[in-house]
């Protein structure tokens, strides 16, 4: 929490975009890394760096957990569920079941989604849930 309160406290004290060549950059700076003026020139912060990728891995852990939660609590056993949109590291589905008797569902977004499913699901693909898991299904 520290390290996003100073990013964001150098975010207003400076704000606008730097940009720098890459022969600017320290050679073991990554997207991730977190830079310092020294002499005038970057050197990385090993340890701000480090603090920044763990605060970011916890957070999406986090993250992680409570939508797992909600969906434990949200998804519906024997439903069907329909695939409305698809991006690289998460899909969307609408509970089809309740869609067809109300016109309305939500839309529930699973980053987690089973690489078992990665080449034979499509838009508007139909999923049964199940015991916890999804498994695709036909009329």
């Amino acid at each position: 929490m520290v390290t996003i309160l100073l990013m964001f406290i150098v975010m207003v004290m400076f704000p606008g975009n730097i940009e720098l060549l890459p022969s600017d950059l320290p050679k073991n700076a990554n997207i991730d890394s977190i830079l310092k003026i020294k002499n005038n020139n970057y050197i990385l912060d090993i340890n701000l760096s480090n603090i920044l990728k763990n605060d970011i891995e916890h957070a999406a852990a986090d993250l992680l957990k409570e939508q797992n939660s909600f969906l434990n609590k949200s998804l519906v056993e024997n439903h069907i569920y329909q695939v409305v949109e698809i991006s690289s590291n998460s899909i969307s589905l609408i509970d089809k079941t309740i869609y067809d008797s109300t016109g309305k569902s939500n839309v529930f977004d699973i980053y987690n989604f089973s690489d078992k499913f990665e080449k034979s699901i499509f838009v508007d693909s139909l999923l049964k849930y199940s015991n916890g898991t999804f498994d695709l299904y036909s009329k």
